[in-house]
């Protein structure tokens, strides 16, 4: 999954007890002259990015490891405190 230049490699793993985990790398693409390289290392300005790419992912193990047995009920959000400053 990928947003701008960041991209999240979702890895799917199987234990010696042949249990399914995931596993996950992130990268930042970026062109040096005509060619296109990767860096494991991201500055200040992606680091939202990153930190979205990371949710996204997370998001996405979840849907492949969560098995709903029933569902869940329907709750209000909770409501924000405010905290004085």
């Amino acid at each position: 999954m990928r947003l701008g230049s960041i991209r999240a490699t979702i890895w799917e793993n199987v234990s010696e007890t042949g249990e399914v985990f995931y596993s996950m790398t992130f990268t930042r693409s970026y062109k040096q002259g005509e060619e296109w390289r990767t860096a494991t290392n991201f500055s200040w300005s992606d680091i939202l990015v990153v930190a979205e790419v990371a949710r996204l992912a997370y998001l996405w193990v979840t849907s492949q490891t969560v098995t709903v047995r029933t569902p869940l009920p329907q709750t209000q959000p909770p409501v924000a405190e405010e905290v004085p400053m």
